[in-house]
């Protein structure tokens, strides 16, 4: 099932979609924001003794939640490739390139989420250790505990900010397909417009007459435009998944930022603890690499080409 396509498609070159135009709701260059990230906020500070069931339950449905995504985003971008290797073989390449370029940034994103996890996983361990040092009862070698977590967090975030980065990237290269789409048609009917001709009257008159071939080229480029819209929608709106994972690159950085300060003493050690007990107890609960909801695509299999498509 395909997904619902607009009534009425963006104007692609009226906007300066490229440069993240008027559409651009849900995703910015500082991130990516949703009503629903304050619900989702909610979850973190729960303190229950079903949280780590409940949050399992979440983590998983965070991942289906990538899977419908990914399902959503590649189906009407396959369709508009079928409609454009009708027409333009150089623009049908960059869609191939933007295939590829949305599954790496998946994979990644789904990989991410189980380092997240082991991350998380590996610091709930050591925090007993550390709640011991901000009493004061531990010793001197035990403070190595404190680098061993600002080190994971600083890797963890640059890691899910690549991620973000490549999001907003991938928004941009699908909008800049759809510029190039509608110029490649615009440009198609300005070649078919012949030369204005003097009436009887003087009066100058162009009688553009559109050939079989013609008429189906500018179907399959509208149509082609309609599904690129869709896709377009479908990153925009950011789903669950991403906004979890941006939330927790935000924490991440609170976190890597209140343990930079820690060398100057350990009387902020205690709350940086707190901090890091709740990010843990969100995180995880995520399945392990074994429950893979988004798979690495090969070059060559790419598209699903059925053959021509007539109207």
């Amino acid at each position: 099932m395909i997904a619902t396509l607009p009534r009425h498609c963006r104007d692609w070159c009226g906007d300066s979609q490229v440069n993240g135009g008027a559409r651009s709701v849900g995703v910015s260059s500082t991130g990516l924001s949703r009503s629903n990230l304050a619900a989702n906020r909610s979850v973190v500070s729960s303190a229950s003794g079903s949280y780590q069931g409940v949050q399992d339950h979440h983590s998983k449905n965070y991942l289906k939640d990538l899977k419908i995504f990914s399902e959503l985003f590649n189906e009407p971008l396959v369709i508009a490739k079928q409609c454009i290797r009708e027409v333009d073989l150089d623009l049908y390449e960059l869609l191939q390139q933007t295939e590829l370029q949305a599954n790496d940034l998946m994979v990644a994103a789904q990989a991410v989420t189980w380092k997240l996890s082991a991350m998380a996983c590996n610091s709930l361990e050591v925090l007993p250790t550390l709640l011991w040092i901000a009493r004061g009862s531990g010793e001197a070698h035990e403070l190595s505990a404190v680098l061993k977590v600002h080190n994971s967090v600083t890797a963890m975030r640059k890691e899910t900010q690549v991620v973000r980065t490549s999001y907003i990237d991938l928004l941009n290269q699908v909008r800049y397909l759809g510029q190039c789409t509608q110029i490649t048609m615009d440009q198609m009917m300005i070649e078919e417009t012949p030369a204005p001709v003097e009436d009887e009257s003087g009066s100058l008159e162009t009688k553009r007459v559109q050939q079989q071939d013609e008429r189906s080229f500018e179907k399959l480029l509208r149509l082609a435009l309609m599904h690129l819209d869709a896709v377009c929608v479908t990153l925009e709106e950011c789903s669950d998944f991403w906004l979890m994972l941006h939330n927790a690159e935000l924490q991440l950085r609170k976190l890597e930022k209140e343990a930079s300060s820690l060398g100057n003493g350990l009387q902020k050690l205690q709350s940086f603890c707190e901090r890091l007990r709740d990010f843990c107890k969100e995180h995880c609960g995520v399945p392990s690499s074994s429950f893979i909801v988004v798979t690495r695509i090969q070059e060559q299999k790419m598209g699903g080409y059925a053959g021509k498509m007539d109207f």
